[in-house]
């Protein structure tokens, strides 16, 4: 579990995921809880990496769940690392790559985070729209 105070977010970056991949990833598994919330309401297995973000609480924890069978098996597992920044003003939108912009920019239409993430979950009426997405860059 990691902990951080307050004024300041974690940031976690996942650079490897080789899990035994399981119908609905249900022997080994990774979780990742973002205070009581599972980040994007899955497990993972496999080998895709799930995408880097910016918790919104102030633990992330992490379940690693593998059974005897696999468990010496050719599967890598998993490298996550994080670290800790400031958080943004009361003004500001918190990009999932920690990335801070100004409020009005959230869910815009425009890319403004380079990750996408301010049009993310932005209503049912910016779907259709979301896939002529402008990207800005710099």
């Amino acid at each position: 579990m990691v902990l951080f105070v307050v004024s300041q977010v974690i940031h976690v970056t996942f650079s490897d995921l080789d899990i035994y991949e399981s119908s609905v990833c249900s022997q080994d598994y990774l979780q990742v809880l973002d205070g009581v919330e599972m980040y994007t309401g899955r497990k993972f297995c496999g080998t895709t990496s799930p995408k880097n973000f910016t918790a919104f609480n102030n633990t992330v924890t992490v379940h690693f769940v593998s059974t005897t069978y696999t468990i010496y098996s050719e599967y890598r597992g998993f490298n996550i690392s994080w670290h800790t920044t400031d958080r943004c003003s009361l003004d500001e939108y918190t990009c999932w790559n920690g990335t801070c912009i100004p409020e009005t920019k959230h869910c815009d239409l425009v890319n403004d985070c380079t990750d996408n993430s301010d049009e993310i979950e932005c209503g049912k009426h910016f779907n259709e729209s979301l896939r002529s997405l402008t990207v800005k860059r710099g």
